[in-house]
């Protein structure tokens, strides 16, 4: 019936929706994490829950649009559609429907402003826990590694005695559960590092300037060894432990520094970023809100003065 249709009415309903359909990979992001957190990393927080999220979003910002340019046309024309064929004539339940979807719009926009500062990246079309992605990093970065994989579906393989078959080295899970991270910070000269964490005496993680995006280290050590010897002279390792299934995310959604802008996986440029790939070890750029979930679940920091 032509709802669809309409210049001035697209452009106004694009304005109102901006917010919930930036916000819609996000949400899903989160979402996530947190059916991750709650009963344990799988296809489902990793794929679906996200998925459902996502598409909610997109649904909600559809449903909007389609309630916004039914209303301008109703003003304009003097006929409601949806009033009459959907809502029967009911003004009170037409009116009730767009409080709800302006509500539910509100609420997107505003977890899109709290988390959609992101830096700018640059192609892959697969992310660092599919295999036809990381056998592509192996052509960038061919030096050898350790890898324990990945249990959120779709991980990377590991041959025997732990040697990856891709060339991406990561940490190793200990007996509590639980996988260290490590950032190299300090030094002397004009090669320091910021310093954006810090520990307590309880050993609790601090993590300052969150819209700032964050490079930690996520293997056994060899990519922090590696900076204090040659590149961070009299810099310390700032050291602290996240659960498994977090790093399980980690290397599910983590994909390649080049090409991240324009790779679809990138949602939003909300997730990790796999870096330095011409040095031993692993690194990995985190933006926001990765950086506060880091916070959130780190656990038993410590520092390695002068990387000891």
């Amino acid at each position: 019936l032509g709802v669809a249709g309409g210049g001035v009415a697209g452009a106004t309903t694009g304005a109102v929706l901006y917010g919930t359909v930036m916000a819609a990979p996000v949400a899903g992001l989160a979402a996530g994490m947190d059916a991750a957190a709650v009963i344990g990393p799988s296809a489902f927080t990793t794929t679906v829950v996200p998925a459902i999220i996502t598409g909610g979003g997109y649904g909600l910002a559809g449903a909007t649009a389609l309630y916004v340019e039914n209303d301008i046309r109703a003003k304009n024309g003097g006929y409601n559609l949806l009033l009459d064929k959907v809502f029967d004539n009911n003004t009170d339940r037409y009116e009730e429907c767009g409080m709800i979807l302006m509500l539910g719009n509100n609420v997107y926009m505003e977890y899109g402003a709290m988390n959609m500062n992101r830096m700018p990246g640059g192609d892959s079309k697969q992310s660092l826990g599919n295999n036809q992605s990381v056998q592509k990093l192996k052509t960038q970065n061919s030096q050898p590694g350790t890898s324990k994989g990945n249990t959120g579906g779709g991980g990377a393989s590991t041959g025997a005695g732990g040697q990856s078959q891709v060339g991406v080295q990561f940490g190793q899970e200990n007996e509590t559960g639980m996988v260290t991270y490590r950032r190299v910070q300090g030094g002397t000269g004009n090669k320091s590092s910021q310093m954006r964490i810090t520990i307590d005496s309880e050993g609790n993680v601090h993590i300052s300037n969150k819209n700032a995006n964050l490079n930690l280290s996520i293997d056994n050590g060899e990519h922090s060894q590696y900076y204090t010897k040659y590149n961070r002279p009299g810099a310390d390792i700032y050291e602290f432990e996240v659960p498994k299934w977090f790093d399980d995310m980690v290397q599910e959604y983590t994909i390649p520094q080049t090409g991240y802008q324009s790779n679809p996986l990138n949602q939003g440029g909300s997730v990790p970023k796999l870096t330095d790939t011409g040095t031993p070890g692993t690194s990995v750029e985190f933006p926001s809100p990765w950086i506060e979930w880091i916070e959130e679940y780190a656990r038993n920091g410590r520092i390695r003065s002068g990387g000891n």
